[in-house]
């Protein structure tokens, strides 16, 4: 069928119902709603995923201390270690990279 891009998924189709200029076939994740679309700004914490990443960011996200310095930067890995549990062996080897490369260079 040259009307979808996959024939075994009927919600899979070329046409861009919100004229957002992306269609369902590029990752559209709401036909209906032209703010959204791969690629959107995210709004925070609203429920929906503008950007159809498969994630609504929300403020907790950024910032889950409770210390209102919101928008300082990510604390998503604030006590959890499933986050990046290897980062600190990668810091360390980053850190040992560095100084072997300084001494070669001396």
């Amino acid at each position: 069928d040259d009307s979808d891009c996959d024939d075994s998924d009927a919600d899979l189709n070329l046409d861009d119902a919100d004229g957002d200029g992306f269609t369902t076939c590029d990752g559209d994740c709401d036909d209906e709603d032209d703010s959204i679309y791969p690629g959107a700004t995210e709004i925070l914490g609203d429920g929906i995923d503008q950007d159809c990443d498969g994630i609504d960011w929300d403020d907790d996200y950024y910032n889950d201390d409770d210390d209102s310095d919101a928008g300082g930067g990510c604390e998503c890995s604030q006590g959890n270690a499933t986050v990046a549990p290897n980062l600190p062996a990668l810091l360390a080897i980053g850190i040992l990279l560095v100084l072997a490369w300084v001494r070669r260079s001396v």
